[in-house]
């Protein structure tokens, strides 16, 4: 896809966000509707001010995709770290709280720049590593992060009773 630009998101930028969040959420709650539901109204008072902080944050950034004129996808990454303890080996890293594309705009290599923006971003705070959870069911992302070389470490058993 051309005149795609990676940018650090900004608060003009909310309303695009919010709607990409939307967009995600009901991706994730049409795949696991025994864990997530679809409100019939999405109140993003509580939204808006979290994001207005986020901007305000210097360790965490929202990326967007800027794709023809529109915030097309975003990364959102916070810099996190594992003190080191008697049982335990210090990792700073970054954390991947969210990564969405516009159904519009998918395999086109957003979400690919978008996670290759998060690493830099990372590495140029010191971080080793790049972490995030992702739901697991058939239509899901997990081979798209497996296929960019990501890999488990640890993982959520359920067992329903």
């Amino acid at each position: 896809m051309q005149d795609v630009h990676i940018r650090q998101a900004t608060e003009q930028d909310i309303e695009a966000l919010l709607a990409l969040y939307v967009e995600l959420h009901e991706f994730h709650a049409r795949g696991l509707p025994h864990w997530l539901r679809i409100p019939e109204v999405y109140d993003h008072t509580a939204s808006r001010e979290t994001l207005k902080g986020l901007f305000e944050k210097e360790m965490a950034v929202i990326f967007v995709a800027d794709a023809q004129g529109q915030v097309a996808g975003l990364v959102e990454v916070y810099l996190k770290e594992d003190e080191e303890h008697l049982l335990a080996v210090r990792h700073l890293y970054g954390y991947v709280q969210s990564l969405v594309v516009a159904a519009a705009f998918r395999k086109h290599g957003l979400g690919k720049a978008l996670l290759e923006e998060a690493h830099r971003w990372t590495q140029e705070h010191g971080g080793e590593e790049v972490r995030l959870a992702v739901w697991e069911f058939p239509e899901g992302p997990l081979h798209f992060y497996e296929a960019l070389g990501y890999s488990t470490y640890k993982r959520w058993l359920v067992k329903a009773l």
